[in-house]
């Protein structure tokens, strides 16, 4: 950590510790989702896809998608994304995440984007139904901000994941905004911010999804 930055996660731990052990990632070892991974009728699903759209290099994207049940955000789904090969990283790609989520019972409400192209996805993802709008975690502190009061309150529910666990070890608050290390990474957290964000905001607190800037 550079002079003036702090890690954002004061204990290290935390991540770790408040990671729900009596659950799974939900893809398996073929790339592909396992059986039991279904969604509920009773339930409303958002997402968020953050990253390194278009970009080239062995970066990644990531994406989130949770739903509220019982005052607390449960993350259904927390996933980097690289290039084949470490090459460029479609954008189908991670639009198709989605879509194999829809067709597996998950009622996506509401998608919220950023990056590189973004406007462009958004519009793919309306035109198949589900509603999109922007979102940026580095605009604002608000949805880390979110996403840390709910790990520290027991607001959310998330799974083991060590993409999740590394993004968390590499984030720095720089005073301005959330960044990370220059040899870490941030979509999957960034990810996970903007959705937390988004269920806190739409069931936790007064803002509602329009709002959203």
């Amino acid at each position: 950590v550079v002079s003036g930055q702090h890690p954002f996660f004061r204990d290290p731990q935390l991540v770790r510790q408040r990671a729900n052990p009596n659950r799974a990632h939900p893809i398996g070892d073929d790339g592909k989702f396992l059986d039991w991974f279904r969604g509920s009728p009773e339930f409303l699903y958002y997402a968020h896809i953050d990253g390194a759209l278009g970009k080239t290099g062995g970066d990644s994207a990531g994406i989130s998608v949770a739903h509220w049940d019982q005052g607390r955000a449960i993350v259904d789904l927390m996933l980097e994304v690289r290039g084949a090969g470490g090459g460029e990283i479609q954008m189908e790609d991670l639009r198709q995440v989605l879509y194999a989520m829809v067709g597996r019972g998950f009622t996506i409400a509401g998608a919220t984007c950023d990056g590189f192209e973004g406007f462009s996805m958004r519009q793919e993802l309306v035109n198949h139904g589900i509603p999109a709008e922007h979102l940026s975690v580095d605009k604002t502190r608000e949805p880390y901000e979110d996403l840390r009061d709910a790990i520290q309150t027991g607001k959310v529910d998330y799974y083991p994941y060590e993409p999740w666990f590394f993004n968390a070890d590499s984030l720095v608050d720089t005073g301005k905004k959330i960044d990370h290390t220059s040899t870490g990474a941030k979509d999957v957290a960034d990810a996970l911010a903007g959705v937390v964000h988004v269920l806190v905001k739409q069931f936790g607190g007064s803002a509602s999804m329009g709002s959203i800037s």
